[in-house]
């Protein structure tokens, strides 16, 4: 469904900004 692909979507983000975040870090 499209909320999936949203979902998706909107994980991918998170993702990417918690590795940002994590490399600021370390």
């Amino acid at each position: 469904t499209d909320e999936m692909l949203l979902y998706d979507k909107y994980y991918e983000r998170i993702v990417e900004r918690n590795a940002k975040m994590n490399a600021q870090i370390e």
